[in-house]
């Protein structure tokens, strides 16, 4: 936890900082220890153990209240995601500072109904997967409302209503078909995309070069006939034109659900300690827009080894899923074998997804 060489708040909350702390039994040794909220984190690791989660009250309650304050004037409810972490000190604290939840199952319900059963007044119910004993569960725990992401759900909904014998709020999603720019695992669909309801997928992925394929059967409904087909029979007719289902295949990069990635302004990786076998080092990278990296490799105390430094090492500009590194004297790094590296990868307009040492 001693801070070797970064400013004690670059790229830290400004809870988590580095302090001169009196150590020993008459307090006469003072060293500089990254602390929580003035409190020394080994502190807190010898107390209980790890691996430990530490998070700031402190840096909870100053941003709640910033986005409060963002909004004085107005009729407002700030919801906190609950998917986001729910820990229950940290879902009691937001309650007591008057926010309310977003919450996408029932699990994360009753999660904070257990932190207090007034705060279902102030709970947004959304999620495209809401159940029935769920809609039930925020139906008589008086949530503030609903958000319907389908015309299937709005039924569901009403019938759960009408069984508990309340009035469900709602609000309708909408999807404005306005592209988000985000990881698409992630992203909402727009106006044309697939629209699946019901996707049942196949076993194992096939690959070839580059990319994983994924076969799937998909229809544009739930099980079974279409909810609609019980209330009114002469509503199945344009559904007899509709799209049936059919066969899909997903398409995604080798090893590229996740990415460490670096914008404009760059960034550097630098990877703990690694012990490993083979002479080559190879990345599965993309460089993009002008983009570039360059790789060191380092001991475990951070100090290069000779001949495989940033400057030493080519250029990368590609698009591979096997790119090998190369420095001036070559790609070999077998003289490396068996000691503790550290591998730096130093990017700009670039995503790094693996790196491995092969022979």
């Amino acid at each position: 936890m001693t801070r070797r060489s970064a400013p004690a708040s670059e790229g830290r909350p400004p809870a988590f900082t580095y302090r001169d702390v009196r150590q020993g039994v008459f307090r006469g040794k003072s060293e500089e220890l990254l602390c929580a909220d003035a409190i020394p984190l080994p502190r807190l690791a010898e107390r209980y153990g790890t691996p430990l989660y530490v998070y700031s009250g402190s840096t909870i309650r100053d941003r709640t209240r910033m986005f409060t304050r963002a909004f004085r004037g107005m009729a407002h409810t700030v919801c906190y995601s609950v998917k986001a972490n729910s820990n229950l000190s940290i879902l009691r604290l937001l309650h007591q500072l008057g926010c309310g939840f977003d919450v996408v199952s029932g699990g994360e319900l009753h999660r904070v109904l257990s932190v207090s059963r007034k705060a279902a007044r102030n709970v947004v119910f959304s999620g495209v997967g809401k159940m029935g004993e769920e809609m039930l569960l925020a139906l008589r725990a008086g949530i503030l409302l609903f958000n319907v992401e389908s015309e299937s759900e709005l039924w569901r909904l009403a019938e759960c209503a009408a069984r508990a014998r309340k009035v469900a709020q709602i609000a309708l999603r909408v999807n404005p078909d306005v592209s988000a720019q985000t990881h698409p695992y992630i992203s909402t669909g727009l106006y044309d995309d697939l629209d699946l309801r019901l996707v049942s997928m196949g076993f194992g992925a096939v690959r070839r070069g580059p990319w994983l394929h994924q076969y799937f059967v998909g229809w544009p409904y739930t099980h079974g006939q279409p909810e609609v087909w019980e209330r009114d029979p002469a509503s199945r007719e344009p559904w007899y034109g509709r799209d049936k289902g059919g066969i899909y295949c997903a398409t995604q990069r080798v090893d590229g659900y996740l990415s460490m990635d670096a914008a404009n302004g760059g960034g550097t990786l630098t990877t703990r300690p690694l012990a490993f076998k083979g002479n080559r080092l190879r990345l599965n990278v993309h460089t993009t827009g002008g983009g570039s990296a360059r790789v060191a490799l380092l001991d475990a105390q951070g100090k290069v080894f000779p001949g495989f430094s940033a400057d030493e090492c080519e250029v990368i500009q590609d698009d591979a899923i096997d790119y090998e590194v190369r420095w001036k004297k070559g790609p070999d790094v077998s003289s490396l074998t068996g000691q503790s590296v550290r591998v730096q990868v130093t990017m700009r307009n670039a995503k790094l997804y693996a790196l491995q040492f092969t022979s």
